[in-house]
């Protein structure tokens, strides 16, 4: 009796693991297509808006339209790739100009204004004198419509503005026409697009720095750390994963640095010419109906040159701090 009680007791606890098990099982299952179902819309944005947009870029970009008895017809060519390489060495060319102008849209970018984010960013979060005042100040652009910016910029330089006014008040002439001419426009731009970027950066920057444990800062203070030391010994490595982000970002952006340039609509002497960039010029292409086909070999091109350049850099953080996933 003992015995077959041992196992009626063995057997409905077997019986109850099954069921918890199917329980869990169903749960589980549950569990998974609410997660597959949630991906369902970014899988069809993926490949409709990205993966079915880019292959046909792809595609154009070694399409030749020609005239036929129906109509326009396209065949297989490299023409629209001799052309963008023609025009890239030519300096009377705008795709010329705006590939010189991306670069300097670019370095400002990388060069300027992550580096100035990064120290304006430090010293804010060690609270210096003004420090709220300047936390508007650098960032009031990232959160106002950048139209707003562009058309208050504009009427700051403008003849008859504010620096018109004070420049002849205290020269006597006028204030220098910076978005009119083509020498001074693009580099008027690229400053405006520096105040402009600082926002952002900033913001994760201070974001990341608020994480630091205070002892860690208190005990450096207590072992005699300037704040040079550190800024780069302390700082910069326990925001590394956030400063690095940042740079790859930026390089990610390449050849899509372009600056507000449609808000200030063209400025530089003739239409675009002057201050267009890559994508400008791609979009002047494709959007105004002049040769789609070349604008898609142009995007195929610095897409194709700018993604082993991120995928480089990747590396290289990965080298650098393996623990870091980008």
């Amino acid at each position: 009796m003992e015995i077959e009680s041992v196992k009626e007791k063995d057997t409905e606890r077997i019986k109850n693991r099954a069921n918890k098990s199917s329980a869990f099982s169903k749960q589980k299952r549950k569990k998974w297509l609410f997660a597959y179902l949630m991906l369902v819309p970014a899988v069809i944005n993926f490949a409709v808006f990205y993966l079915g947009v880019n292959v046909n870029s792809v595609i154009m970009a070694f399409q030749k339209p020609i005239q036929s008895s129906g109509g326009i017809a396209y065949e297989f060519s490299f023409e629209n790739f001799t052309r963008m390489f023609r025009e890239l060495i030519i300096s009377t060319q705008d795709l010329h100009t705006g590939f010189l102008n991306t670069l300097k849209y670019f370095a400002a970018s990388l060069l300027i204004t992550l580096p100035i984010s990064y120290f304006t960013s430090y010293f804010l979060y060690k609270k210096v004198w003004g420090s709220k005042f300047f936390r508007v100040v650098f960032f009031l652009p990232s959160i106002l419509p950048a139209l707003i910016f562009v058309s208050t910029f504009q009427n700051m330089l403008a003849i008859g503005g504010p620096l018109d006014s004070l420049w002849r008040s205290l020269f006597g002439t006028r204030f220098p026409p910076l978005l009119s001419q083509p020498e001074t426009a693009t580099n008027t731009i690229v400053f405006f697009t520096i105040w402009t970027g600082l926002g952002v950066n900033m913001l994760l920057y201070q974001g990341a720095m608020g994480r630091i444990p205070e002892e860690i800062l208190d005990a450096a203070k207590l072992d005699g750390v300037g704040w040079v030391r550190e800024m780069f010994q302390i700082v910069t490595p326990m925001i590394w994963p956030t400063l690095s982000t940042t740079i790859i970002l930026a390089l990610s952006k390449v050849f899509l640095a372009t600056g507000p340039i449609m808000l200030f609509g063209g400025v530089g002497g003739e239409p675009f010419y002057g201050t267009t960039t890559i994508s400008y010029f791609i979009f002047q292409k494709a959007y105004g109906n002049t040769s789609v086909e070349y604008a898609a070999a142009i995007s195929v091109f610095f897409t194709l040159v700018s993604f082993p350049i991120v995928l480089f850099v990747r590396w290289i953080f990965g080298k650098i701090d393996p623990e870091v996933e980008y």
